[in-house]
C-alpha cells in the first residue's frame, strides 16, 4: 500500500513463542547479539555509535523508561544489493539506525545522509498477546512470517538456529512445527504465544525505479526480521534466566555502548561514549552467573566481573 507522498507500506506479523514479559529480555538479548556479532565481523560494516537510557512521558503524565540506540551500517557491506542496485547507490553510502525502544512498543527510523530526502525508513513495533493481536486491525496488507515454517538464506542458515530442529534444555519448548500457531490454540499445553507487529514504511524518491528499490528494501527487512526472531528462540537458554538488569550490563546499555572504532569518525559524541563505557564497566560489572549455550557446546557465555569482555570472547558462534 502507498500513501501520500507514493510511501510503500506493509505490515509483517511474527509470532514468538514467548511471553510479553519474558520477551523484554528476549528483544534485548537479541539485539545485542545481533549487534555484537554484527561489529565483531569487520566485512559487516556496522558499528554502535551510542546507546543511551532515555525518558517518555505519557499522556497520563506518567514517565517510563526506555533505551535510545544510534547505530551505522554500510550499504555495500552490511545490505547484499543486486548488480542494478550497486550502480545507484555507492558502496560507501551508510544508513543511519535510530530506535527509541519502549518496549513493548518501539519505533526506529533509517535516514541516509548520501540521498537525504529522498531516502527514508520508518518501522513502528509493537509486541502484543495473541489476544491483543487478534484484535487488532490492519490498513494495510498483512505478510506473515513464520519462523518455523520459512527457511533464512542458504548462506545465512544454522541448523542450531532453526526452531524445526531447537528444543530448549530450560524451557522445554520446541522443536516448532511449521502449523504451531494454530496447533497451539488446539492443545491443552499451550505454548505462549506473542506477536511482533511491525508497520515498515519505505520511501525512495527517485523517478522510475521508486517501486523496485522499496520492494527491494522490503525484501531485505522482510529477511532480518525472519532470522532475528529465529535466533531469538533459539538462544532461548541464554537469556531465559537474566533479569533485566543483567542483560543491560551484558548490552551495557546504561552508560554507555560498545562503541566501533570508527565511530569517532562518524559521530562527535562516540569519544564520550566509549570513555564512560570504559569507566563504568567495571564498578557495574560485578555480579556472577553463566549462561548455558546450546549453540556451540565448547563455549560458555559468562556473567560476572568482566561479564562483557567475557561475552566478546565466549559467546555462540
Amino acid at each position: 500500500k502507498r500513501k501520500g507522498k507514493m510511501v510503500l507500506i506493509k505490515e509483517y506479523r511474527i509470532p514468538v513463542p514467548c511471553t510479553i514479559d519474558e520477551f523484554k529480555i528476549g528483544h534485548l538479548y537479541m539485539i545485542y547479539r545481533a549487534s555484537k556479532e554484527a561489529v565483531d565481523d569487520k566485512q559487516a560494516g556496522v558499528c554502535v555509535l551510542q546507546t543511551k537510557t532515555v525518558e517518555k512521558t505519557q499522556r497520563d503524565g506518567s514517565v517510563i523508561k526506555g533505551i535510545y540506540r544510534r547505530r551505522v551500517f554500510r550499504v555495500g557491506r552490511s545490505w547484499k544489493l543486486p548488480a542494478w542496485a550497486q550502480k545507484l547507490i555507492p558502496k560507501n553510502a551508510e544508513i543511519v539506525e535510530e530506535t527509541h525502544d519502549f518496549y513493548p512498543h518501539i519505533t526506529t527510523l533509517y535516514t541516509c545522509p548520501l540521498l537525504g530526502e529522498r531516502f527514508r525508513i520508518s518501522v513502528d513495533t509493537k509486541y502484543v498477546t495473541d489476544e491483543e493481536a487478534t484484535e487488532m486491525g490492519s490498513t494495510t496488507s498483512v505478510d506473515f512470517i513464520n519462523i518455523a515454517g520459512e527457511k533464512v538464506e542458504k548462506k545465512s542458515y544454522k541448523k542450531e538456529e532453526d526452531p524445526v530442529y531447537f528444543t530448549s534444555k530450560k524451557t522445554n519448548r520446541g522443536p516448532l512445527k511449521k502449523n504451531w500457531v494454530s496447533n497451539r490454540k488446539q492443545s491443552d499445553q499451550a505454548l505462549p504465544l506473542i506477536w511482533a507487529i511491525k508497520n515498515v514504511e519505505v520511501e525512495f524518491n527517485y523517478w522510475g525505479i521508486q517501486g523496485k528499490v522499496e520492494d527491494l528494501i522490503h525484501q531485505v527487512f522482510r529477511g532480518i526480521y525472519l532470522k532475528t526472531h529465529q535466533q531469538a528462540f533459539c538462544w532461548i537458554d541464554e537469556w531465559i534466566d537474566l533479569s533485566l538488569d543483567e542483560v543491560n550490563e551484558l548490552a551495557n546499555f546504561e552508560g554507555g555502548s560498545p562503541v566501533s572504532p570508527r565511530s569517532n569518525s562518524l559521530s562527535s559524541s562516540s569519544s564520550s561514549t566509549s570513555t564512560s563505557t570504559s569507566s563504568s564497566s567495571s564498578s557495574r560489572l560485578s555480579r556472577s552467573n553463566s549462561l548455558s549455550n546450546n549453540n556451540n557446546n565448547n563455549n560458555n557465555l559468562e556473567v560476572s566481573s568482566s561479564l562483557r569482555n567475557r561475552a566478546n570472547t565466549n559467546r555462540a558462534r
